[in-house]
C-alpha cells in the first residue's frame, strides 16, 4: 500500500489518482498526524511525502516510520531545495506523472529504469 502525505489538496488528489490509474493501492494524508494514524493502521509498503507539510517537517516521520519498519520504502518531493539526509531519495516538483511512477518503481525495485 502506498501512502501519499501531500498538504496542497489539489496535488494530493492527482499523485492519487495517478497512482491509482496505475494499479496502486493508495490513501491518502494531508498532514502528519494522519500519516502516523494510516502508518499504523495500514499495511504500508510505500511513503511517498512532501518535505514540508502543515505540521511539520517529514524527516521526523520518515526516521520515525523506518525505526518501526527499516524495510519500509520512500520518496521525499518538494518545490522546495531541501537538505535531506544523505542517501535519502528526493523528487523535485514540478513532475510529469510518469516521472514519479518510474521513480517509485525505482526504488521499490531497486533499480534504474532509465
Amino acid at each position: 500500500m502506498l501512502l501519499i502525505v501531500e498538504g496542497c489538496e489539489p496535488v494530493r488528489r492527482l499523485l492519487a489518482r495517478t497512482f491509482r490509474d496505475a494499479g496502486f493501492q493508495v490513501v491518502t494524508a494531508s498532514t502528519l498526524r494522519e500519516a502516523n494514524q494510516l502508518f499504523f493502521t495500514e499495511a504500508i509498503d510505500f511513503l511517498l511525502t512532501c518535505w514540508l507539510a502543515p505540521d511539520g517537517s517529514a524527516e521526523y516521520m520518515v526516521k520515525a516510520f523506518l525505526a518501526r519498519k527499516p524495510e519500509l520504502k520512500f520518496l521525499i518531493i518538494s518545490g522546495t531545495d531541501p537538505v535531506l539526509p544523505e542517501g535519502w531519495p528526493f523528487l523535485a516538483k514540478p513532475f510529469r506523472p510518469a516521472k514519479i511512477i518510474e521513480r517509485v518503481l525505482e526504488i521499490k525495485l531497486d533499480y534504474r529504469l532509465s
